[in-house]
């Protein structure tokens, strides 16, 4: 097994065998935040992007909110960089946070904020509680629409 892992870096999850592993090490990370060991569990995320650097199982969305939850911003901003095309709203409302933060309410976080809403405008009425969350998170989420509002939401007021 300390072969597979010297060998198989970098595309974990393409094999088949190492999949229930990378699952129980985010299950980990998962009970690890939840328990208050915070700084465990954003290691634990990152070993798995170590692992699976294409991200298959949707690690960076749990990690940064965790760590714009623990206001490690530089390693957010490293991260967003990193998967810089991701399309997702979680990545735009993650930038736009990012940015107000480090610039007030500035034209450029004006802009991002804008480019957010336009990728999902169904966010905010969920993150400012206009909206409840539904009892059960959707099963399937689609890019822009209420069920990827939701999933997001969940993910980032949970932290």
């Amino acid at each position: 097994m300390k072969r597979c892992f010297k060998e198989s870096v970098g595309h974990f999850w393409g094999l088949v065998s190492t999949r229930p592993y990378m699952r129980a090490l985010c299950g980990l990370a998962q009970c690890l935040w939840s328990m208050g060991k915070k700084r465990e569990a954003i290691e634990k995320y990152y070993e798995l992007l170590r692992l699976n650097p294409n991200d298959n199982q949707g690690i960076r969305y749990l990690l940064i909110n965790c760590l714009l939850e623990m206001g490690r911003n530089e390693e957010a901003r490293k991260l967003l960089k990193r998967y810089e095309d991701d399309p997702t709203a979680c990545w735009a409302y993650s930038e736009a946070l990012l940015t107000y933060r480090d610039e007030g309410a500035s034209s450029k976080a004006d802009s991002l904020l804008k480019k957010a809403f336009d990728c999902n405008p169904h966010v905010p009425a969920y993150l400012l509680r206009k909206k409840k969350l539904p009892a059960e998170l959707p099963m399937t989420v689609g890019f822009g629409d209420e069920s990827e509002a939701v999933d997001y939401a969940a993910d980032a007021m949970k932290v």
